[in-house]
């Protein structure tokens, strides 16, 4: 027999397999559609469903964007910054920003900062022992709900959007302000207790910040930051695994019988099991998707129900608060290395950073269809209109083959 026929046997064995699983299920389904009102074309609509997230798991598609060539950039970003002015307009023009983005009391962001009253004695203080102080927090929004970071010697400021290479960016914006490379360790933490946040600045500062400094963010197609914040923080496809959930309860700490039993757990065909664990997780983030659709965008503006966590699917709209700044450079990830070395370049400082030249393709383009495709077209659309806002402020559409 031939490795591509064993190959392609071993793939009908998993799919036989696999549908007995659903089978199984479908019973277990049966038994209890009655009880949670479930008509049969939702039971049918259902079974379809887990079909397909079947297949994807045993057949991913790797099918990656398609992603246009920026023959002009300098065009190109003047013509991102043009989009964002005049979706902007529109917002605000309609009323539609100041109602959702903004809390009800504050007409602007500058309203919002300074509600929080400083006495001078205050002033005086915090301005003397500044260098001593740690974790600063100051002015009236909560720190959550718009971290602008700040590099004092270049007057750069980096709005932090978690899985859109937040990381690199505190990074590279450390090494700026410091003039050392990072070492390790949590730069978002390091981040927080060195002061460099636009809201541990007085209310009068952050506002002169916000004029004189040179404003960008990096932003992502909104659906592939969705499963990336969801591999990240929601994910537990990385606990599954043979090892670490049927070999480690095997031998469980024995290691006589982790020795002897090697050459057996190495020959075990695991496919089955992988494209199960897989299925598993898409159906996970299907879930994840349709409790987004339910929620909605709603929450507090107190940094209490949108926290760290739940920033990593907060719209951007929400989480830089786009309409309220006037911003000088809008970049993509998806043109990561092209974007940065084009910024840095204009800045005059692209020599100190040094050139990017590394590929940065991540999981989320690799599987993004592979998650997506299963999701019905009416799925789809609920999620592109929570989502609109940051689709329209920059340029993004939704992904060919979903609708």
């Amino acid at each position: 027999m031939t490795m591509q026929k064993y190959i392609n046997l071993n793939s009908i064995i998993a799919l036989l397999s696999l549908c007995i699983i659903i089978a199984y299920f479908n019973k277990e389904l049966e038994k209890t559609s009655c009880n949670h009102g479930n008509t049969e074309s939702e039971y049918d609509q259902n079974e379809e469903e887990m079909i397909k997230v079947m297949k994807v798991s045993l057949k991913p598609n790797y099918q990656d964007f398609k992603r246009t060539i920026i023959e002009d950039p300098a065009k190109e970003y003047q013509e991102r910054l043009d989009r964002i002015k005049r979706v902007c307009k529109n917002y605000t023009d309609s009323g539609w920003y100041q109602s959702n983005i903004l809390p009800e009391e504050y007409n602007t962001l500058e309203d919002w900062i300074r509600s929080k009253k400083y006495s001078a004695e205050e002033i005086e203080k915090i301005k003397a022992d500044r260098e001593n102080m740690k974790e600063l927090k100051l002015g009236g929004m909560d720190y959550n709900e718009l971290k602008l970071q700040i590099e004092p010697v270049h007057k750069l400021m980096y709005c932090d959007l978690p899985k859109a290479g937040s990381s690199v960016w505190m990074k590279i914006m450390l090494f700026l302000s410091k003039g050392t490379a990072w070492k390790g360790g949590n730069v978002h933490k390091e981040s927080m207790v060195q002061n460099s946040f636009l809201y541990s600045y007085l209310p009068d500062d952050q506002m002169e910040m916000l004029k004189s400094h040179y404003k960008f963010m990096f932003v992502r197609h909104p659906f592939e930051r969705l499963l990336s914040g969801f591999r990240n923080k929601v994910s537990h496809i990385g606990e599954r695994t043979f090892d670490k959930n049927v070999w480690v309860e095997i031998h469980k700490g024995n290691q006589f019988e982790m020795e002897f039993g090697k050459d057996a757990k190495v020959n075990l065909d695991l496919t089955k099991y992988n494209a199960a664990s897989q299925m598993l997780d898409i159906e996970s983030f299907h879930t994840f998707i349709h409790y987004l659709i339910a929620r909605g965008p709603g929450g507090d503006h107190d940094g209490k129900v949108w926290d760290t966590r739940q920033k990593h699917w907060r719209r951007v709209i929400d989480v830089c608060k786009v309409c309220s700044i006037d911003w000088d450079f809008i970049g993509k990830t998806e043109y990561f290395n092209d974007d940065h070395n084009w910024m840095f370049k204009n800045l005059g400082i692209l020599d100190k950073i040094g050139m990017k030249t590394d590929d940065r393709s991540v999981y989320g383009q690799n599987h993004f269809y592979q998650y997506y495709e299963g999701l019905s077209k009416e799925t789809i659309k609920k999620l592109y209109e929570l989502y609109r806002p940051d689709f329209e402020l920059f340029g993004y559409e939704v992904p060919e083959g979903l609708l």
